[in-house]
């Protein structure tokens, strides 16, 4: 229930939605501005991707990134055959990656090593009308102000993306969607990580505030 103060009324649930939903023609507004990505099993073939390396450069990539040979057989495999994550009925006793004396690929600061109960459910696929991975993206305006432009969005299933996904946003021409390029990788022997990071900062905000929507890590190339 809601009180409007200034024409003395007292307004239910459904006349507050119908007043609010009357204010503007929101959906014109989100199909005419919105842009969704094309899902990966809509794609032509000549559009999915294929593998750009040969052998012996995805060994080198693999050793930059730390997978090991039982990472790679245990676990990338049994995703790629399967599509699903490896699961043991032991439990799993290394140490957590923030804490391990070893070298980690980054997945595995990420990784969940428990069960455990949310509510409601972190559950997009059987928990739909209470959950969803859909992730939009754009240009942030003033939430207070109700015109068009807050209909630019570029939205996608999840935000985990797919190389498919990936290629369609950094491709995109038009304005509200651009798209730049950020090389991540830097000479050790002329500065440092966190030198780097803040010059990567410094960047990426420069590529916002010139009207960079999505801004990409360009494949690393060994130094």
């Amino acid at each position: 229930m809601v009180i409007d103060t200034r024409s003395g009324r007292i307004l239910h649930s459904a006349e507050t939605d119908d007043d609010l939903k009357s204010r503007h023609p929101y959906k014109e507004w989100m199909e005419k501005n919105v842009r969704r990505l094309v899902p990966f099993e809509d794609l032509p073939d000549e559009e999915v991707g294929s593998r750009e390396l040969d052998d012996d450069t995805l060994a080198s990539y693999q050793k930059q990134f730390n997978y090991s040979a039982e990472e790679l057989d245990s676990v990338i495999r049994v995703l790629g055959e399967n599509g699903q994550e490896a699961v043991g009925s032991m439990g799993d006793d290394t140490p957590f990656a923030v804490l391990s004396s070893q070298p980690r690929i980054i997945y595995d600061y990420f990784r969940q090593q428990f069960a455990q109960v949310t509510n409601p459910p972190i559950d997009p696929l059987r928990e739909a009308h209470v959950m969803s991975l859909a992730t939009s993206i754009g240009r942030e305006m003033n939430v207070f102000c109700e015109a068009e432009g807050q209909a630019h969005r570029l939205s996608f299933k999840s935000p985990i993306l797919l190389y498919s996904d990936f290629k369609q946003l950094t491709t995109m021409k038009e304005e509200h969607y651009r798209a730049d390029t950020l090389d991540i990788t830097f000479d050790v022997t002329k500065t440092t990580l966190e030198a780097t990071v803040k010059e990567l900062c410094d960047k990426a905000e420069k590529m916002v505030r010139s009207g960079t929507v999505a801004a990409g890590a360009l494949r690393p190339e060994y130094r």
